[in-house]
């Protein structure tokens, strides 16, 4: 069963991304979209929509390895210097690098169900490949994309 993803545009009734210069994305904001369990899917949906997708390559290589083992959450963020057993400071280390995916694995944002979809999209035809020789960005190559 291949991962079922329906794109959520402007016209769906949510609330929007506000417009941010240098940024294609124009559909429901990330809070929408995550408060909704949806944004798992509107990742998958907007991917072929490039540059008007959601996340850049490196960082879909970063949720993919959090994505295939998420008890490695610690250790991902570790290794970015961005963990902190205190969920509040950690928020902030996350936000303020600019990495909307180490956000997301900081709060835990995704529920089993949105990442079985990840998991199956990530390991499906689709995406085999796509990635190849694509690198996650260090903490120090991070940047705010809402800047």
């Amino acid at each position: 069963m291949a991962a079922q993803a329906k794109y959520i545009g402007p016209s769906d009734n949510a609330p929007q991304q506000p417009i941010t210069p240098g940024v294609s994305y124009r559909g429901p904001s990330m809070k929408w979209l995550m408060a909704n369990h949806k944004f798992a899917s509107q990742i998958i949906a907007t991917y072929p929509m490039r540059p008007a997708d959601i996340l850049d390559d490196a960082e879909l290589v970063l949720l993919r390895n959090y994505v295939e083992d998420p008890s490695r959450r610690k250790q991902i963020l570790q290794e970015r210097g961005l963990w902190s057993e205190d969920p509040v400071e950690r928020e902030k280390l996350c936000g303020g690098v600019g990495s909307l995916t180490c956000w997301v694995i900081g709060r835990e944002v995704f529920d089993g169900g949105e990442l079985d979809m990840l998991r199956e999209w990530f390991g499906g035809v689709g995406m085999r490949g796509n990635l190849e020789g694509v690198v996650a960005r260090g903490r120090e190559e991070m940047r705010g994309w809402w800047e």
